[in-house]
């Protein structure tokens, strides 16, 4: 299942129902498999507040 947030251009003033299919059958597509989606109302899902974090790889290289 795919949750995505109802904001933005695509969500205003049209249908849910249709918003749902139209992205499914975008996901099946691209994807090849199917992947349900639920349409969430805005400001359902939590904001990221972690920060990036750099990764040093300190391994020895083999010649």
């Amino acid at each position: 299942m795919l949750p995505i947030d109802g904001t933005g251009p695509a969500a205003v003033g049209s249908d849910r129902a249709a918003l749902t299919e139209r992205v499914e059958a975008a996901l099946r597509r691209v994807l090849q498999i199917r992947v349900p989606v639920v349409l969430l109302d805005p400001g359902v899902l939590p904001e990221t507040t972690f920060k990036a974090r750099r990764v040093v790889d300190e391994r020895t290289r083999r010649a």
